[in-house]
């Protein structure tokens, strides 16, 4: 917990310096995780899809600090997705819930997070045509991140009262 999530780490380009998942309080971190990586838009996303699955009242917009909670709870198991072409295939399965994930997704958002993230570019270039398609890599990257962020929202919810 608290390490830099390296879609956010200013190592792995322009992003901002020192900023953590975990500082929710912290506006800077607010708006790395608003404006240039779609993360809250991501929660966002994933609350929608359980709002039209009825497991979360319609009506529940999760406040910021309930996105940025649901994102520090998540942020290891996020870094570990890309971690290494064998992790990317192991906790991206080609069967989830959420089939079809990356058309969920403007592609801007993988661009931002390829931008970001050395490990995930690395990953792509070794999967990416050599063991999966293009579309398959996306598809099982978003899904995954999609399945870790309903996970954790619903949490939250039930503790907001708000499932």
């Amino acid at each position: 917990m608290g390490q830099n999530l390296p879609l956010l780490d200013s190592s792995n380009g322009p992003a901002v310096p020192g900023t953590e998942l975990k500082e929710a309080d912290d506006e800077s971190s607010r708006r790395a995780l608003r404006n240039p990586i779609p993360w809250t838009d991501l929660v966002r996303r994933s609350c929608s899809l359980l709002q039209t699955r009825s497991l979360l009242a319609p009506s529940w917009d999760p406040s910021t600090d309930q996105m940025l909670e649901v994102l520090d709870h998540c942020e290891s198991r996020l870094v570990s997705l890309s971690e290494s072409p064998e992790s990317f295939l192991a906790l991206c399965p080609a069967s989830t819930n959420f089939e079809c994930a990356s058309a969920m997704v403007p592609v801007d958002w993988a661009e931002a997070l390829l931008e970001r993230s050395a490990q995930l570019r690395e990953t792509r270039r070794q999967l990416v045509p050599r063991r999966l398609k293009e579309d398959v890599f996306w598809d099982r990257y978003f899904a995954a991140i999609f399945e870790l962020l309903t996970t954790e929202l619903k949490e939250v919810a039930v503790a907001s009262g708000q499932a």
